[in-house]
């Protein structure tokens, strides 16, 4: 299996088993086509740095590992507010919510989206 996920060393990344990780460079000259460096966090909280291949990959080959650099999905937030009569307005912050809020507001319902998919929700209410 190879690394085929689009990869953007410009976006934030994390290793693929979910460690964290920052870019330091990512046009660099090292050995074997390597022109990424990262600090990866290790479970015991130090750092160690290793040098990844321009798709995020560890390994030349393409051998997909559980330290390849992969991009932390974009969280998308939507707020709504939610009204007696069943109808909701949906607004990209909280403070746009409150702000156009009017009377009959019971609720506002916090969702968070990761690549489309919800990963979070939670229900407030006022």
């Amino acid at each position: 299996m190879t690394n085929d996920i689009q990869f953007d060393p410009a976006k934030p990344v994390r290793t693929r088993d979910g460690r964290a990780a920052i870019i330091d460079a990512s046009d660099a000259r090292f050995t074997g086509g390597k022109t990424i460096s990262a600090r990866v966090t290790e479970r015991e909280g130090y750092e160690v740095v290793y040098t990844y291949m321009p798709n995020g990959s560890l390994f030349h080959c393409g051998e997909v590992n559980h330290s390849d650099l992969i991009n932390v999905p974009e969280q998308r937030h939507h707020w709504y507010n939610v009204y007696e009569s069943g109808s909701a307005g949906a607004h990209y912050t909280r403070s746009k919510a409150d702000k156009s809020a009017t009377p009959g507001r019971i609720a506002v319902l916090h969702l968070i989206f990761e690549d489309r998919k919800l990963v979070s929700s939670e229900v407030e209410h006022v």
